[in-house]
């Protein structure tokens, strides 16, 4: 919870709701970005290469990692636990793969309509 330093008053956050975990974007148990990077980036691999054909993880593979861990940096979750991180590092991997994968779809039908 916050506290009003001035009278200690609890005041509530700025998004209304208590704070009664310690999470990753607040303070607390923060781990270092690079310890985080370090230890999820295989994991993170094995991942996108289970959804994208080999052809689209050559060639982004290693962009669509970069891209995951830069939304954990810009806002990194709110979680409680190692597992939680986990999960949401998968998800986000999980949704820009599928978004690649869309893409290259797109680009695919556009050059066969383009041949015509």
């Amino acid at each position: 919870m916050h506290t009003n330093l001035a009278d200690g008053a609890l005041e509530a956050p700025p998004n209304g709701r208590p704070e009664s975990r310690p999470h990753y974007r607040t303070g607390g148990n923060v781990p270092p970005f690079n310890a985080v990077y370090d230890e999820y980036v295989p994991l993170l691999r094995r991942c996108l290469r289970g959804i994208l054909p080999r052809s689209l993880y050559s060639a982004e593979g290693e962009d669509l990692i970069q891209e995951v861990f830069l939304a954990f940096a810009i806002r990194p979750p709110v979680v409680r636990s190692d597992a939680q991180l986990r999960c949401w590092l998968i998800t986000v991997a999980r949704s820009k793969a599928f978004s690649a994968l869309r893409k290259q779809r797109l680009r695919t039908n556009c050059t066969i309509i383009d041949s015509f």
